[in-house]
């Protein structure tokens, strides 16, 4: 959400503000937006565990998927390249629409949109 992207963006600016050696990047643009990057990823990281934490006794296991399926589909998820694997774990386990998935990523809706359907491709081919 918007106040958890401005949170993440001043606690990157305050980090930048204090540091030296910023000045001496050849590169600042790209330094800042690659830790708003990061600091987001760690939001979204600590909001997970906190709701993994809470699900674990609120929900019981996926109704239908044998822990046999739950591992090939880890396994599908880990073989895909980098790229992908990051626009189906914004798309599908943090619930993030392309747009947002798009702000996260610096990248564009339609790179994030095809990212995911070559990994929804390439998971449906090794799954099948």
């Amino acid at each position: 959400n918007r106040q958890d992207a401005e949170d993440a963006l001043q606690q990157v600016f305050a980090a930048a503000l204090s540091n030296a050696a910023l000045p001496r990047l050849r590169e600042p643009e790209a330094y800042l937006l690659t830790a708003v990057r990061n600091a987001a990823y760690s939001l979204l990281r600590r909001r997970r565990t906190a709701r993994a934490a809470q699900e674990q006794f609120l929900e019981p296991a996926a109704p239908g998927c044998s822990p046999a399926e739950r591992a090939a589909l880890e396994e599908a998820l880990r073989a895909l390249p980098p790229d992908q694997r990051e626009a189906v774990h914004l798309h599908v386990y943090e619930g993030m629409t392309f747009q947002e998935a798009a702000r996260v990523t610096g990248d564009s809706i339609n790179t994030v949109a095809a990212r995911y359907r070559y990994a929804l491709e390439k998971m449906r081919k090794v799954l099948s």
